[in-house]
């Protein structure tokens, strides 16, 4: 099947082509026009899945259908997004209507939430919380649960406060799935295809604050064991996530970086007079810090081939001058003055360790990959032998989706996440850790991979059915030709199938046919537990309007 994934962050649509409901009533009007016109219908949340997985066949969210007359609905939930607060004795209920965004989409449609309109701000003005969050807040409360999200952590799973959940189903009626009906198992991850989530009903607690610390240290000596099973002095990495209320690592593998970005946290009680002193990804100036990224990832290291493997300083100096002005015309700007204290320092560097590259050792390209990563991802100061920790202190709902302070048009990123039983994590790091040191810039890419733990979901479909998983996420910047489907993603699949691993179902997916396919899909979700979702489903959509042929090709339907 054709590639459709690559395109995912760019999260680009004209409102116009989308149904816009503001009822259920509305939403069964749409489902019932769909069915009797026999057309597809499917909804999107923030679109933070890829294009294929959310969308219709025949339709481009920014053009709209492929042909006059295509058979397919787009939906759009931006105008059915209220919340309703019940208390039931002591306990803190709230139904929230499909639509809602968890915390804010500052690229979503004009409607949606802007700066403190999501869900959990709602919450906080209540004093009222919710157990865990991704690492983002943006996605829409239907699409976090529909293709299985989680949070980073073993003790502290967002499914755990869901009450119930209202689907309408291809029949046009609605049925509420409490946790108690054994349905639940199924409905809790659906992707769309048992109905379209009307409504959620969660469990509330009370507001707490986080409070913890991040440290940038070398793979090779960090206070966690990455590779092994742990000693006195040092946890193992699963030890480590099961013991962190909150964790998680940014690894960059490539020769001669291989430095881990560890971030943990625990909840505290917020006190009077507390205030935030939050973790930043990007200290200083942050848009242009991740503008100078996105530069250096889309512009400049595209063309690392291009220089030669025997540069001398000064030639290599030519180079990095010409590529980057070279850089800027291809974006239609004029270069800025190269020259001055700060660029002339930093290529006069690279120039340098391009000069000092061995060829039969390290590529110009590793070289050159290796000091601008070093540029960007400074290691933590060390005192006494240890890395020194940088405290921070923040909202349980700005401080779990540390992952928002990235901008999605600055930093446009695409990955796939596997996700391996965390028991399994010491072998599973082994096998990176060789995988990365064989295969060099082709394994490890030229960014960071995200390493952390997901806890035991009681859903069907859930990669996390089973047990608590560790989840590898290896990312690569978009590019307009960007398909890491097709060739970079593939190793980590590979690798990772040993493992027992399973697919994030809103990332990139490989190809239905291939080995870790459809059937290994059904296979590492269990035969049994994969057809009854499967034999529930036929019964609910019986004419198929939710099923585009994305899924209709991954889950073998």
């Amino acid at each position: 099947m054709p590639s459709d994934q690559s395109r995912w962050r760019v999260r680009r649509f004209d409102e116009a082509h989308f149904e816009h409901p503001t009822s259920e009533a509305e939403l069964i009007a749409l489902i019932l026009h769909a069915r009797a016109n026999n057309a597809q219908l499917r909804v999107r949340g923030s679109a933070h899945s890829v294009a294929a997985a959310v969308y219709t066949d025949s339709f481009d969210p920014h053009k709209g259908p492929a042909y006059a007359g295509a058979a397919v609905i787009n939906v759009m939930l931006d105008q059915y997004r209220g919340i309703t607060f019940t208390q039931v004795g002591s306990t803190h209920f709230v139904t929230v209507e499909a639509g809602r965004n968890l915390g804010s989409d500052p690229y979503g449609p004009g409607d949606t939430p802007g700066h403190g309109e999501g869900l959990v701000h709602a919450l906080a003005a209540k004093g009222l919380a919710l157990p865990a969050l991704g690492g983002i807040s943006h996605q829409t409360i239907a699409g976090f649960l529909s293709t299985g999200s989680a949070g980073a952590s073993v003790q502290h799973a967002f499914h755990s406060a869901i009450e119930s959940i209202r689907i309408i189903d291809g029949l046009g009626t609605p049925r509420d799935i409490a946790k108690s009906d054994p349905e639940f198992a199924h409905a809790g991850v659906s992707l769309g295809l048992l109905g379209v989530i009307s409504t959620v009903t969660l469990r509330l607690e009370p507001e707490y604050v986080l409070r913890g610390w991040t440290s940038v240290q070398q793979a090779g000596d960090c206070e966690i064991d990455l590779f092994g099973d742990g000693d006195l002095t040092r946890p193992s990495l699963r030890k480590f996530f099961e013991d962190a209320p909150y964790s998680r690592l940014l690894y960059w593998p490539q020769k001669g970086v291989e430095r881990v970005e560890i971030w943990r946290a625990q909840r505290d009680v917020k006190t009077p007079g507390w205030t935030p002193k939050p973790y930043r990804q990007f200290q200083n100036a942050p848009f242009l810090t991740q503008w100078f990224v996105r530069f250096l990832y889309t512009r400049v290291l595209p063309r690392i081939d291009l220089v030669p493997g025997d540069a001398s300083a000064a030639e290599a100096e030519t180079w990095l001058r010409a590529t980057i002005a070279s850089a800027f015309a291809d974006m239609g700007m004029s270069a800025p003055p190269l020259s001055g204290p700060i660029l002339d320092s930093i290529i006069d560097g690279l120039a340098e360790a391009l000069a000092d590259a061995d060829d039969g050792v390290d590529s110009v390209k590793e070289v050159l990959v290796r000091e601008l990563i070093r540029l960007v991802v400074s290691l933590s100061e060390r005192r006494n032998g240890a890395y020194d920790h940088k405290a921070f202190t923040d909202t349980w709902y700005d401080g779990l989706p540390h992952d928002n302070q990235m901008d999605d048009q600055l930093m446009p990123i695409l990955f796939t996440e596997m996700w391996v039983p965390l028991h399994r994590a010491p072998e599973v790091m082994r096998a990176l850790r060789d995988f990365w040191a064989a295969g060099g810039l082709e394994a490890t890419g030229t960014f960071a991979t995200e390493i952390y733990p997901a806890p035991a979901s009681p859903f069907t479909l859930s990669a996390a059915s089973g047990g608590p998983r560790l989840r590898i996420d290896p990312f690569v910047f978009w590019r307009e030709d960007a398909k890491p489907e097709l060739d970079y993603f593939k190793g980590y699949w590979e690798l990772l199938k040993q493992h027992d691993a399973r697919f994030h179902w809103g990332k990139s997916l490989s190809e239905p046919g291939s080995s870790t396919g459809a059937a290994y899909r059904r296979a590492e979700c269990g035969a049994t537990a994969w057809d009854a979702w499967k034999a529930l489903r036929d019964v609910r959509d019986p004419d198929r309007i939710f099923v585009s042929h994305y899924w209709r090709a991954h889950l073998a339907l």
